[in-house]
């Protein structure tokens, strides 16, 4: 089973239901072993709530989050303040302080009552070096029409060494979490799909993970748009394709496709550029066909997929590295051949055309 089908399967049935669970307060979850998914994901939230443990905290904040849409008696400011402890519970775990500074406002734990204006800054703050870190803070500044905080935060992010968001770190966070709780032996696995427990975990961490993990670009595209700032000086469009190119070498798919198209919006790109993002429109090109074509050296068996992929993410938090794997496998290059371009309907296009296309994770 592929990540992005996980959703199907896992995301209803493992995490959405703690939120539909009626309104019920986690702290109330009915003794006894589960005999239902419902009642073993309210078990499982209720855990969480009051492990010892910081990133447990943090993730049981998640169950308070009104997924798929399900009427739901929500109080956002209660998984806001468990999210917000948390993050104070661990200064330095970079991954509680970029979920904190990621969350919706509403969801923070933050308000004009319990105001926290450290909270944008907080991933930046354990990795000033990291160009992801800064990218709460310059959304922060859309909001505020604070053009040199804005500025500020650009120069931050352009001068960093990487742009690394701790995807990998998340799911780990939440295998690691299924792993220590799985679901007991009166919920039967294969009435779900999986043939073991592992399966399950794997997937429902993939899906958990999809929950919280991506930051809004909005706040840099905005910044770096040349038809909304375009008297801005040429040093400040040199600084968004200086990022640009940083995503470009990101850990994850997502963060490369933003890259991506900021180096469009900037205005800046070169030649080299256009190489590099052929380069990565090819990957992306073989990641669709890994999961559209039945490919039979890979997929005919799904439970040994969801291992190689299980195994993958043991060696590396990298996403890029992981699809670079997932190519080897099946003797794909990981470099475009020579006179390949990107084609829509047929035809060659322009590598740093505007477009539309979805992203498929690689995971």
């Amino acid at each position: 089973m592929h990540r992005w089908l996980a959703w199907v399967v896992v995301g209803v049935c493992a995490v959405a239901h703690v939120a539909a669970a009626q309104g019920q307060p986690l702290g109330n979850a009915k003794p006894g072993t589960p005999t239902s998914m419902r009642e073993y994901e309210v078990t499982l939230a209720h855990a969480l709530a009051v492990s010892p443990i910081p990133r447990d905290r943090m993730l049981s904040a998640e169950f308070y989050y009104p997924a798929f849409d399900v009427p739901v008696a929500f109080d956002g400011s209660t998984g806001g303040a468990m999210r917000r402890a948390a993050a104070q519970a661990a200064p330095r775990d970079f991954l509680l302080q970029w979920v904190w500074s990621i969350s919706n406002p509403r969801a923070s734990g933050c308000d004009a009552l319990r105001p926290c204006p450290e909270r944008v800054g907080a991933a930046a703050r354990v990795q000033s070096d990291n160009a992801a870190a800064w990218l709460p803070v310059l959304d922060a500044t859309e909001d505020l029409h604070d053009e040199k905080a804005a500025e500020d935060a650009l120069v931050h992010m352009a001068g960093g060494d990487r742009y690394e968001e701790p995807l990998g770190q998340l799911v780990k966070a939440w295998l690691d979490v299924f792993r220590r709780f799985p679901p007991p032996p009166t919920i039967n696995m294969r009435d779900m799909q999986f043939s073991d427990a592992g399966l399950f975990a794997f997937n429902a961490a993939t899906s958990a993970t999809d929950m919280i993990t991506t930051p809004s670009y909005n706040g840099l595209f905005h910044a770096c748009s040349r038809s909304t700032g375009p008297l801005a000086a040429p040093q400040h469009f040199a600084e968004c394709a200086s990022i640009a190119r940083l995503m470009l070498r990101a850990n994850t798919i997502t963060a490369r496709w933003e890259g991506r198209t900021l180096l469009i919006l900037s205005g800046e790109a070169t030649e080299a550029d256009r190489a590099s993002v052929r380069s990565f429109l090819w990957q992306i090109e073989q990641l669709q066909r890994l999961a559209d074509q039945a490919d039979k050296r890979f997929h005919d068996n799904g439970a040994a997929q969801e291992q190689l992929l299980m195994s993958d993410w043991a060696v590396s938090d990298n996403e890029i590295e992981m699809l670079h794997r997932r190519m080897s496998r099946v003797h794909v290059s990981f470099d475009p051949p020579a006179g390949w371009e990107p084609k829509r309907d047929g035809k060659p296009i322009d590598p740093l055309q505007v477009d539309t296309v979805f992203v498929r994770r690689g995971y």
